[in-house]
Order: structure tokens, then sequence, then C-alpha cells
């Protein structure tokens, strides 16, 4: 059986440096737990409204469900449930009980003291919620991978389920011994494959041409006419050209006699983006002059490129135009001056794919 899940030390230690840099800031005067109203019941997530902003001047502590089991100490080995929501912007951050089953912790000294509050010392079966300031939740740093920022103030609630026995506890800690070991050696072996292709994706730039090579091809008639001038960023023309259709168009200007792009590849391209019907493009390689590389297929590109590069030759010219939908959706993107309702063109050289 496999090991259950842990939550990381990142988030349940503080440094002791943090503490002392945040110790002696003078705490801000504000509401505790009385500025929340929370509905708790074991086994399922707590039901928490924000009435007020949650501004503690000290950690507060309340017992919502006392249980009946044994009271917790550090050393042991429990499993818990854990809810963390942001006090200022009121939003939750962390819920463990979306995993269906608790975490196993081992209760350590070093804990946050939001989290101590309400695992050491509360007996097994209760639900406690803690209002913790910034100092006793993560410090004056804060967590912005969590949505925690510089000085907001947290809500705990932990929820203990059970205490390990000592067999129970040596079991677990050697299964999470041997799943961090595997997990490190999985890492390695990542970052080993990792950094083989990126030398492949290198070599293969190198030796890459400069610009899509095979047979020209006449485009279909939708397709917008591209320029392309030694030295300059390749310019489109929309004139004459019927509005996009709001679906997925791809077609060639130069067929390549190159092997197809599969799906998982690193694909080496020049490319321009414009809006459809702008005059000037929103992003190009060849304006940094030099070309791009990126995996394909595996979504870590708009929906547009990897349906449609995908299958193409290496050594082809494409125009693809792409509805919002495949581009960036609904919300566009605000930095590249695209709308949600815009459709974007690429033309794209296939120089190399590894």
């Amino acid at each position: 059986m496999s090991p259950r899940r842990t939550l990381s030390a990142a988030l349940l230690s503080l440094s002791l440096l943090t503490l002392a840099a945040c110790g002696d800031d003078e705490a801000k005067s504000g509401q505790g737990l009385d500025a929340v109203a929370i509905e708790a019941e074991p086994g399922k997530a707590p039901e928490v409204d924000f009435e007020k902003k949650l501004d503690p001047e000290k950690l507060e502590t309340e017992v919502l469900v006392e249980g009946d089991g044994d009271t917790t100490k550090v050393g042991d080995m429990i499993t818990a449930y854990i809810w963390i929501g942001n006090g200022f912007d009121k939003k939750e951050v962390l819920n463990t009980y979306e995993a269906g089953e608790p975490e196993q912790l081992e209760l350590v000294d070093e804990l946050l003291p939001g989290l101590k509050k309400g695992l050491i010392g509360q007996k097994v079966g209760s639900v406690v919620a803690i209002a913790a300031p910034a100092k006793d939740a993560f410090g004056e740093g804060g967590r912005p991978d969590m949505g925690i920022g510089d000085g907001d103030s947290v809500l705990f609630v932990t929820e203990i389920v059970s205490k390990l026995t000592e067999k129970e506890a040596a079991k677990a800690k050697a299964e999470q011994e041997k799943a961090a070991k595997e997990a490190e050696k999985a890492q390695k072996q990542a970052e080993k494959k990792a950094a083989a292709t990126q030398k492949k994706v290198d070599q293969a730039k190198k030796k890459a041409p400069k610009e899509a090579k095979g047979k020209k091809v006449k485009p279909a008639a939708w397709a917008p006419k591209v320029t392309y001038k030694k030295g300059q960023v390749p310019v489109f023309d929309f004139s004459g050209k019927p509005e996009p259709t709001g679906k997925l168009q791809v077609t060639q200007l130069i067929q390549g006699n190159g092997p197809k792009v599969k799906s998982g590849q690193t694909l080496i391209v020049h490319y321009v983006g414009q809006v459809f019907g702008a005059k000037e493009p929103f992003d190009s390689s060849y304006s940094r002059n030099d070309a791009a590389t990126f995996p394909i297929g595996v979504g870590q590109v708009v929906q547009g490129w990897d349906k449609s590069l995908v299958g193409q030759k290496v050594g082809s010219r494409v125009i693809v135009q792409i509805p919002p939908e495949l581009g960036y959706g609904e919300n566009g993107n605000e930095g590249a001056g695209i709308k949600g309702t815009d459709t974007i063109v690429f033309a794209v050289d296939i120089l190399g794919a590894v």
C-alpha cells in the first residue's frame, strides 16, 4: 500500500530567523475569531464566513468540536485535516479535505505557531479554529505560492482524526522515507532526461536552417498575405480577406520534406503573431533574432498551436488562424493587447523537432 500524502516541511515549519525578524513588530489591533463564523463537523470541510477582516493581535484558539481521544504531544504521529484561509482577502488557500483522506503528520516542536495550537495539546477527534497574526502564520515573507501575502493574517481549522501507535508511526515514517527517496530518485532522473533533451535541442538549434525550406504551395483563400524580407519581421496584410469563421484554420505556404512533428517533441521555430486586422504584430521571434523552442502537443502553448502544428512536416511554413477559445480564451492577453474576442494569426517556420 502506498504511503499517505504528507504536508511539506515548508508548510509546517517557520525558520527561527523569520520568527525573530517578525517577533519585534508591534502587533496590529483588530478582529480575531469573533470576526469569523465557522460551522464545523468532523470529516467535513468547515464552512467559513469571514464576516469582517481577520486581524488578531495575538493567537486565538477555539475548540469547535471537542474530541474524546488522547491528548496529543510533541513527537506523536497523527492523521489530520487542515483548512487554511487568508484573513485579509477572505479566501481559502488550503483544504486537505479535498483529498478524501487525512494527512499523516509528525508533531514536531518546530511547527508554525498557528498549527501548533491546533494540533499539539488537543484531544483526538477535536476540531480547532486558530486565528493567527502574520508573525505566527507564515512570517513577514508570507507564502505567495499559497496566496498569502506579506503581513496577511491566517485562519487555521484543524481536525485531529487519529493518533498512530508506536508501531504504526514507525511504519509510517519508514514509508515516508521510502517515498522521499523514490521521489528524489525520480526527480534526478527527470532532471537528467530534461538536461539530455535540452542538449539535443541546443545542438539541433545550432544546425537548424534560418527559414523554412521545401516546396512552395498555394495557400488557402482565407489566408492573409505575409511578406518576408531579410532582417525584418514578416508583415501580414489582411486586406480583402474574409472575417474569421470562429474555427481553427491552417494552411501552408511552404511544404517541408522533413519528418512529421510528433506530440511531445520540442519544436524549433521562427514565428510572428498578429491579431486579425491589426496593423502590428503582438509577438515575434524575428524581433529577438533568435528561434524559439517549446514542447508541442502537451499543453505548453495555446491549444491552436498544439492542434495545428502536430503532424506538420519539418521545413514547413504554416499560417494558423486561431479563434479565441483555442488562443487566450475569454480573458485574452492584456499584456499583448489581445482581447477575449480576438482571433489571432501566426505564420510559423518549423525549423526542427527533437
